[in-house]
């Protein structure tokens, strides 16, 4: 890792705001699942953004283009959840901000949920 000026912003904001309330080795799991999931994001917005390229097509005009392999697997019945994927998820039809978003407020959540529910000092580390 390069620890550019940037970078080390991140680290003293984002874990600062936690340095109080956690141990350091739970603030630097807390920091990755949150970098986790942002690079996720990214590395799927560039994928989106290279099978364009690529192909030439929009992700709707894909999506259309893909629906015959996709009823294939459906009526195959060998994916039972990727069934259950296209014909209940709503998630899939959100727009990329609002997954994105979404999935946000997940880690932020599951980030949350580590904090201490009383103002007890952080755990030393072991």
């Amino acid at each position: 890792m390069v620890y550019g000026p940037n970078q080390l912003l991140v680290i003293e904001r984002v874990m600062g705001a936690l340095d109080a309330h956690v141990s350091i080795d739970e603030n630097l799991g807390l920091m990755s699942l949150l970098t986790g999931y942002v690079e996720s994001a990214v590395r799927e917005e560039i994928g989106w953004a290279e099978e364009v390229r690529r192909n030439g097509l929009s992700e709707p005009e894909w999506m259309t283009r893909s629906a015959p392999r996709v009823e294939q697997l459906m009526k195959s019945g060998e994916y039972p959840i990727f069934t259950k994927i296209v014909v209940q998820a709503r998630r899939p039809h959100l727009s990329r901000d609002e997954q994105f978003r979404h999935g946000l407020e997940r880690v932020l959540d599951c980030i949350a949920a580590a904090l201490p529910s009383t103002a007890e000092p952080p755990m030393p580390a072991r």
